[in-house]
């Protein structure tokens, strides 16, 4: 993963734009459990987000590298028990 978007001013416009989709869908929906009041009230969401994109791409990086799905197993578990507090 951490090869994609380097190659061309193009492909990195693309993967920026991917990233940055996927980081407002995550805070989207990390606000909208928040307001159901399913996870900590004092959660910042657009920073909950960042932490599980970053989780989450680590968490395959490591899959890619290893083979094994631990890391990002371990990745979504902690990052979830975090929302919930």
């Amino acid at each position: 993963m951490s090869q994609i978007g380097r190659n061309t001013p193009g492909a990195q416009a693309v993967v920026t734009q991917l990233m940055r989709r996927w980081l407002g869908e995550l805070a989207a929906g990390i606000e909208h459990l928040r307001a159901a009041g399913e996870i900590r009230p004092g959660l910042d969401p657009k920073q909950a987000a960042s932490a599980l994109l970053a989780g989450v791409q680590g968490g395959v990086l490591l899959l890619l590298t290893t083979g094994e799905p631990r890391h990002l197993e371990a990745a979504l578990e902690v990052g979830i028990a975090g929302l919930r507090g």
